[in-house]
């Protein structure tokens, strides 16, 4: 079996996942590429006639054909760079879109766990500026082994045309450059890799900020942040200067090489001339190929660092990409048939990075009952919820809805039958339509307007100038609490799934908003089964049943009434609240 080393592997992936697919768009732009660098080939070797016919022998009729030629060879030249050009711009972006469509699916179909291992910052880094980087390493590549690389081989070959030894002096220097070329390559590749995590770093610090920006001014805590923020930026500059250290040793690398050769082939050369055993033109010819050659060789030589940033990123890339999902639906698994939203946990524990959350956990939700989960902070509540959305799967144990395992159910079809409204309110940058019918992209106006009504928007979005076409602001910065958390009960109104989740859906909401959405609530878990979690005791007095949980554990069940008159954690939680 053949080795390949990591940088192959991941040139050849590149290739095979996203290049390949613009094959035929990349030959065309090695056409164009071909031309190009047989025309600044042909330019070289037509200084020969110049001087040997035109200035030697005063051909004015070569002249005028020598003039026509090189005009003829330049305009062909600039077409045929325009043409690569183009090309290798639709090529790039074109790669660049697909992978970013290709890292948004893998991210936006991650398992929840996903988002707490990575911040923000770099997630968004990654659809962004490590794809930039790759971007740009393909098209180098693609460029300098099309454009670079022929041209290089076209002024090559006009060099031993004209004189073989002279070229060969000239390329015996070549191989002195790879060494240090390879080292300052593997440098940037670290480089690039710590300057693209810490630019991640800095992205999610930057959203952590301007989310949190009221909080930082009411704490005045703006000149800390200052603080914080130039200990990114000059962690950025220290890496940049690193990077731009590292890429400037090829230049007196190539410069010295460079003259050298020159130096050798003027002097060589020159003394061919004076001896007669080369001609004036065929030299002049040499030296004009051979200055030709160090813009592509420039640029192949920087490839390498280059090619080292690219890479990095795309490590980092097929990293995310390359993560796999713990929650799945089976391929076996049938669409949940829910007929009357019975649940059951069996035996159910669960642990968060080692940390047990819920212990052996066992009950019965009855269906279209208002089940209220209460206990203190840390008590297993949310877990509940988070398992039965799926978020994650319990370490032991099984959840049942209607006598039907969720592992055994599509995730998808789960979801659907489920409705959440959190206190934690997520509203999109867009119209209040959009929000409400977020989930039900095919809801009819009047089903749009019974669900208005029932959530009690009504009063509010009658009283804006573009009603349901306002446009709310990124997160709804344009609306207040209460009229986030009434888009909020809509959105769950129109979807109309038999199971509700109420997330502490009224715990940061003014008194009279609170009755509003209380209302709102009551009538949306009407003929549903219903588990809300609240701290507020008050909310949840009515409900069905009372199920108090404590570090993982269901430690009472019953109605407000029977719990309030026995000895417990309940009876205590509201002494606490009700002053009594």
């Amino acid at each position: 079996m053949i080795k390949i080393s990591k940088t192959q592997f991941l040139l050849l992936r590149l290739w095979r996942e996203y290049i390949s697919a613009y094959r035929y768009k990349i030959i065309l732009a090695f056409l164009f590429m071909g031309v190009y660098s047989l025309c600044t080939a042909a330019v070289a070797g037509m200084l020969q006639p110049v001087v040997d016919d035109v200035f030697k022998n005063e051909d004015l009729d070569m002249l005028k054909w020598l003039s026509i030629g090189v005009l003829i060879t330049f305009i062909t030249k600039g077409l045929a760079s325009y043409g690569q050009g183009v090309l290798m711009n639709k090529i790039g972006q074109s790669i660049i879109a697909d992978m970013q469509i290709k890292i948004f699916e893998k991210i936006v179909h991650a398992d929840v766990a996903f988002f707490s291992e990575n911040k923000t910052g770099r997630l968004i880094s990654f659809s962004t500026y490590h794809i930039t980087m790759i971007r740009n390493l393909c098209s180098q590549i693609i460029t300098s082994l099309g454009k670079d690389s022929i041209t290089l081989v076209g002024l090559i070959g006009i060099m031993f045309y004209q004189d073989a030894k002279l070229a060969a002096v000239a390329l015996v220097i070549l191989p002195f450059s790879i060494i240090p070329l390879s080292k300052t390559g593997r440098k940037m590749r670290k480089i690039s890799g710590n300057t693209q995590n810490e630019t991640g770093d800095w992205v999610s610090y930057l959203t952590q900020i301007f989310q949190g920006i009221k909080i930082v001014k009411s704490y005045n805590m703006e000149s800390t942040e200052e603080n914080r923020a130039q200990t990114y930026i000059h962690t950025l500059k220290k890496y940049a200067i690193k990077a731009g250290r590292a890429k400037a040793t090829v230049a007196p690398i190539m410069e010295t090489l460079g003259g050298l050769a020159i130096v050798i082939i003027i002097a060589y050369g020159g003394w061919q001339v004076i001896k007669g055993y080369n001609t004036a033109g065929a030299f002049f010819s040499f030296i004009a190929a051979l200055l030709m050659t160090y813009e592509p060789m420039k640029k192949l030589a920087n490839l390498h660092a280059n090619v080292q940033e690219g890479l990095a990123a795309a490590e980092d890339v097929f990293h995310i990409i390359d993560t796999p999902k713990t929650i799945q639906t089976k391929p076996s698994a049938k669409n949940l048939a829910l007929s009357s939203g019975e649940i059951k946990f069996n035996d159910v524990s669960f642990s968060y990075e080692s940390q047990p959350t819920l212990s052996n956990l066992s009950f019965s939700i009855p269906a279209k009952k208002h089940i209220a989960l209460v206990g203190p902070s840390g008590a297993g509540k949310s877990t509940i919820f988070n398992l039965l959305l799926r978020f994650y799967d319990p370490a032991q144990g099984s959840i049942i809805i209607d006598n039907q395992d969720l592992r055994d159910v599509t995730i998808e079809s789960l979801r659907e039958n489920i409705a959440l409204v959190s206190q934690d309110v997520v509203l999109f940058h867009g119209s209040i339509r959009e929000n409400i019918c977020y989930g039900s992209p095919l809801a009819t106006d009047a089903q749009i307007e019974q669900a208005i009504h029932r959530s009690a928007c009504h009063e509010f979005i009658n009283e804006l100038p573009k009603g349901l076409e306002t446009q709310i602001g990124e997160r709804g910065l344009k609306l207040s609490g209460g009229q986030k958390q009434r888009i909020s009960i809509a959105r769950a109104f129109l979807k109309d799934a038999p199971i509700l989740l109420l997330d502490e859906a009224t715990s940061s909401l003014d008194s009279d908003s609170e009755n509003i959405i209380q209302n709102a609530l009551q009538d949306l878990s009407a003929d549903r089964t219903t588990l809300t979690i609240a701290h507020r005791l008050s909310t949840v007095k009515d409900a069905d049943q009372i199920m108090v949980f404590d570090q993982g554990k269901l430690v009472q069940t019953g109605t407000h009434q029977n719990l309030i008159k026995t000895d417990g954690l309940y009876q205590r939680l509201c002494a606490l609240q009700f002053n009594t």
